[in-house]
């Protein structure tokens, strides 16, 4: 059981006391800047209804649904639709007047605005998928969505995934002598925008995706390295920076360490994923689905995998855990990692390989593809993170 200092019920009847402090998406100031970029990479609609989506022109990006260009104006969303999004996000609240806007079609007044900013729900410093009405209202708070921390003064940062689904509204019947709440008293803008948000559900993309999908799980190398990596790789920019890579494929990740006893094994696994005691996560790169089952993966897991990566075959320039997952993901038969998370270490190693720096003895430590004959008996027992 996790105690909050303020219950999150009181938390969002104070929101709606100081909903005037929310209610203006343009508001400056460093409290009101937003940092997490949160794109919208899926739409579903899964009800009865039909819904539009408009994204106010951004000089940044050029959003596309199901490839074809939605930026600015009304795309439509009909029952059984689905597609895959492109440069489609949700605005920053300190930069955005219009926000993401999200209606149904037919019925007036019946839409929402959802921007990207804090709420006061918390200390201000973690950026939320907020939902406004017409009016610029609070609404539905108990379906915002926190994103992560702000850096930089909420100048730069990282980006998140979701997947937007429209359901439709759940009946819930009333006990005996409870009665329908009241409309809102502001000419009903809040009453018709709750109606949209009821069916409007954001999720983030690792939690709605088929469990044989491939997740490349990036970390900054440390709590340090988060400013630079933030600067060099971000939602603008991907050059290259200090990462830690690791797969995840059916719900545990799979890494690549230095062990202490250089005979042991070097893969790890971890059933949860996107946690690590040293490296501070910070994405996840969806890199498809495999064609594999979940025994097949541990069959080339254990033939393919341990056998050829032991500790001793680490190097930090040459052989790391961004070369592992690079041969994981294609024997998965999925995407390859990007180049921007493996830049820095390619180009470490074209250093290295370059004179004067080859006399240094830099090159790729040796492979063995024969097994020893203990290994008969099959691989070693896998080491565990926790």
């Amino acid at each position: 059981r996790v105690v909050l200092p303020e219950s999150l019920p009181t938390a969002r009847a104070r929101c709606s006391r100081e909903a005037d402090g929310l209610s203006v998406p343009h508001r400056t100031g460093l409290r009101y800047s937003a940092m997490v970029v949160c794109f919208i990479v899926n739409i579903r609609n899964s009800s009865a209804s039909t819904f539009y989506v408009v994204q106010a022109g951004d000089p940044f990006y050029s959003p596309k649904i199901g490839g074809r260009a939605c930026g600015g104006q009304r795309f439509e969303i009909p029952p059984g639709f689905e597609a895959p999004c492109e440069g489609l996000i949700v605005p920053w609240a300190a930069t955005s007047r219009c926000g993401l806007e999200i209606g149904m079609l037919g019925e007036d007044g019946q839409k929402v605005h959802c921007v990207v900013g804090p709420s006061d729900i918390d200390d201000g410093q973690v950026d939320w998928l907020r939902v406004h009405s017409s009016n610029w209202k609070v609404v539905a708070q108990e379906h915002w969505l926190p994103l992560g921390k702000r850096h930089l003064l909420g100048a730069i940062g990282a980006s998140v995934e979701l997947h937007l689904t429209f359901r439709d509204r759940v009946a819930v019947s009333l006990a005996p002598g409870e009665e329908e709440p009241a409309a809102a008293q502001d000419g009903g803008a809040v009453d018709l925008a709750r109606r949209v948000a009821e069916r409007v559900h954001f999720e983030r993309e690792a939690s709605c995706s088929p469990a044989n999908t491939v997740f490349l799980n990036v970390y900054d190398l440390a709590s340090a390295a988060s400013i630079p990596n933030s600067l060099l790789c971000n939602s603008l920019l991907k050059t290259f920076g200090a990462f830690h890579a690791a797969i995840e494929v059916f719900g545990e990740e799979w890494g690549f360490y230095r062990q202490p006893n250089a005979d042991d094994c070097g893969i790890c696994r971890s059933r949860f994923p996107r946690r690590h005691p040293v490296h501070v996560y910070r994405q996840s790169v969806n890199l498809g689905t495999t064609p594999l089952q979940d025994w097949e993966v541990w069959k080339v897991i254990r033939e393919k995998i341990i056998p050829l990566w032991p500790s001793s075959r680490y190097d930090l320039i040459h052989c790391n855990c961004i070369h592992f997952a690079e041969t994981f993901a294609e024997l998965l038969q999925v995407k390859p990692v990007p180049a921007w998370v493996k830049g820095l270490h390619e180009t470490g190693a074209a250093f290295s390989r370059a004179w004067p720096f080859n006399f240094f003895g830099g090159g790729p430590p040796a492979v063995e593809t024969s097994q020893p004959s203990s290994s008969r008996a099959g691989p070693p027992p896998l080491p565990e993170r926790r």
